[in-house]
């Protein structure tokens, strides 16, 4: 799903991120499994980089640090 969404170089931006890099591809399959649409699938991606740099602002290096 991931592939197809960012096909190509484009990709690398995303998956190159070190904490949500390596969770784009089931993050987008399960997006997609409950009805989201490719485009709204893509802003939530498109989104990461700026997700990740709050993450890193507010101390969190790692998904071990992450509580609900």
């Amino acid at each position: 799903m991931f592939a197809t969404l960012f096909p190509g170089a484009y990709a690398l931006r995303y998956q190159s991120l070190p904490l949500l890099g390596g969770v784009w591809e089931g993050f987008c399959e399960w997006l997609n499994q409950h009805r989201y649409p490719a485009k709204a699938i893509q802003r939530r991606v498109q989104a990461g980089p700026a997700l990740e740099n709050a993450l890193f602002q507010g101390g969190v290096s790692s998904f071990d640090r992450l509580t609900a």
